[in-house]
């Protein structure tokens, strides 16, 4: 994601360099006197929970089979604080072309996404964070003026490849019942029958059949 925000905030800003740091860096006084600086400093990460679901998709290979389960993708909210250090007016006309941008777009277009994010195919959003978060509070810290960033990242989980072979061929292994003598009693003069008998049990039903009437 920080790749993806690079390159979208170097294409928005028309600037050649965009530098990450961390939230506990203090902008010195020489640091805001000196050529203007953008800084990207990342402030939470959350899982949108609401969009989090239990649904389980079959990968097949080109033949069909079921080669591992895939699980639904993840959303997560990634905060950043973009802020702008140099002479203040001119901080402000950068930080209003980013405003700008916000306002046109709100997803990030393909083209600046790396292929790890790419290749999921799901829109990238953008905007600035909702001003209740309290992320907002991490940017007590940091020089400069700025705004705060809210992009959402989708994960897709690791397929889950331990399955169970397809099936290559079906045994159905069947027994016949006892013969039954005419007593009604089956034979037993074999060790496999009396198994059979010992582990079944029988029930003798009456079978109807339609008689015709005799003509009389």
């Amino acid at each position: 994601m920080d790749e993806a925000v690079e390159r979208w905030l170097s294409a928005m800003l028309d600037v050649e360099h965009i530098e990450f740091v961390t939230g506990n860096e203090e902008a010195t006084s020489a640091q805001s006197a000196r050529k203007q600086r953008i800084e990207v400093a990342l402030l939470a990460v959350a899982e949108r929970s609401e969009r989090r679901d239990i649904d389980v998709s079959d990968v097949r290979d080109d033949d069909g089979r079921v080669m591992a389960r895939q699980r639904s993708l993840r959303f997560f909210d990634v905060d950043y604080r973009v802020s702008v250090t140099g002479q203040a007016r001119a901080a402000h006309v950068t930080l209003g072309r980013l405003l700008r941008a916000l306002v046109d777009v709100d997803t990030i277009a393909a083209e600046y996404l790396p292929e790890s994010l790419g290749a999921i195919d799901v829109p990238i959003e953008v905007g600035l964070m909702p001003s209740s978060s309290p992320a907002q509070q991490c940017h007590a810290n940091l020089g400069g003026v700025g705004l705060d960033l809210r992009v959402l990242l989708p994960v897709r989980p690791s397929a889950d490849s331990e399955i169970a072979p397809p099936a290559t061929a079906l045994h159905l292994d069947m027994s016949p019942p006892p013969d039954f003598d005419g007593a009604g009693s089956p034979h037993a003069d074999d060790d496999a029958t009396r198994r059979f008998v010992s582990e079944r049990s029988w029930t003798t039903v009456r079978r109807r059949e339609s008689i015709s009437p005799r003509s009389s």
